[in-house]
């Protein structure tokens, strides 16, 4: 700390704070009252029009084939995936149709009762019906000789 000394390494001129109040003050009242910006006469009102003269937008031209061409392949692609769902819900209700009928008419009503729904689920379905095709599974039920198959009111 005693090296520290109390005189300032700056210069002010004396006499430099005893009248610096009055000369802030003579200062301050010297200065224009008017604003030193001026502005065009009706500047706010063309401003806005001026800008956006100046703006170049780009052209935005929408190809008009692109559009139409993408909404008309949605619609195919979904018609056609409407219809496979359905023609695959057909073949499945057409199989489990034939699988019912089959089961109940190779089964007596015993046979069926004892049946827990594990074993009617897993065992019989694929012991009967593993290595047939649901095609193959329609033939046999529409050609074969079941009861149901067979016409009782010919004469023949």
């Amino acid at each position: 700390m005693s090296r520290f000394t109390n005189k300032s390494p700056f210069k002010v001129p004396k006499g430099y704070f005893e009248d610096f109040d009055s000369r802030l003050i003579q200062k301050i009242k010297n200065t224009s009252e008017k604003n030193g910006f001026n502005i065009p006469n009706g500047y706010f009102q063309r401003v806005e029009k001026d800008i956006l003269n100046k703006v170049k937008y780009p052209n935005h031209r929408t190809a008009t084939l692109v559009s139409p061409l993408w909404k008309i392949a949605s619609i195919i692609v979904l018609m056609f995936l409407f219809y496979y769902n359905e023609q695959s819900m057909l073949n499945q209700n057409e199989f489990a149709e034939f699988y019912i009928e089959d089961y109940l008419m190779f089964n007596t009503t015993y046979e069926i009762a004892d049946h827990s729904d594990y074993s009617f689920e897993n065992s019989n379905f694929s012991s009967s019906y593993e290595s047939m095709s649901i095609d193959d599974a329609i033939e046999l039920r529409l050609y074969g000789e079941l009861p149901t198959n067979l016409n009782l009111f010919d004469d023949e």
